[in-house]
């Protein structure tokens, strides 16, 4: 059997297609991720932000929000 050469796990499951979570972001990062729900499967998908949705209050201030995975950008 074949092992992963850094956790030593056991190589995944093959499967014909991922199928992937919902979108999420790490704090400063560029960009967002999701990642693959097959058991033992830690393939990653990445896209950079949009900044095309729009975040505030009604009165407030406006900030742009990146209409896949929600994160608002205040600079």
């Amino acid at each position: 059997e074949s092992h992963c050469i850094l956790c030593f796990r056991e190589n995944p499951v093959t499967y014909d297609d991922h199928e992937y979570g919902e979108w999420k972001y790490v704090g400063f990062t560029s960009y967002h991720y999701r990642t693959c729900t097959h058991i033992n499967c830690f393939v990653e998908d990445q896209e950079t932000h949009n900044r095309d949705g729009v975040f505030g209050e009604v009165g407030g201030p406006y900030y742009p929000q990146c209409t896949v995975c929600g994160k608002v950008f205040y600079d």
